[in-house]
This record gives C-alpha cells, structure tokens and sequence, in this order.
C-alpha cells in the first residue's frame, strides 16, 4: 500500500511540475520578428547631425501590439483644447 501511495505522490509531483512548465511556457514568444515588408522605403540614420537608432532596436511598447493602418484611408482629427481644430 505505501508502495501505490509513493507512486502516486510522485506522479503527482511531475504532473504539477509539468502543468506548470506549460502554463508558464505557453505565452512565451521569440522578440525578433522574421516577417519584413519591402516598401521601397529607406531607414534614416541620422538627423541634424544626432545619430538615430535604428527602428529594429527599437522595442514595441504599445498595449495592443503593432497597429496596422492604411495610409490612403487614415485621417488624423486634431481636437480638445486647441484654437482651431
């Protein structure tokens, strides 16, 4: 019987310490990205004589993620606290 009882309190260990690996695991995602858009567009270095860094060592803070737009629809509305809107 105390032979069945360590058995299963091992088991009970691994399966625990193995949910926990994958739940702390699954959210996990590479920092780099390998997806690239060839717009014909060039990176500045450098403006006004101050070096610039460049957009790939830049870390993406937004809350969202990277929002995506479309530069022939999208509007900028100025408004609240300023003379002319």
């Amino acid at each position: 019987m105390k032979l069945i009882q360590s058995s299963c309190k091992k088991f009970y260990l691994v399966s625990n310490f193995v949910l926990v690996f994958v739940l702390l695991t699954a959210g996990c995602k590479s920092l780099s990205s390998t997806t690239t858009l060839n717009t014909g567009e060039i990176e500045a270095t450098e403006f006004n004589g101050t070096k610039l860094t460049s957009i790939s060592a830049q870390n993406n803070n937004a809350l969202a993620g990277t929002q995506n737009i479309t530069p022939a629809t999208y509007t900028l509305t100025i408004d609240g606290l300023v003379d002319h809107p």
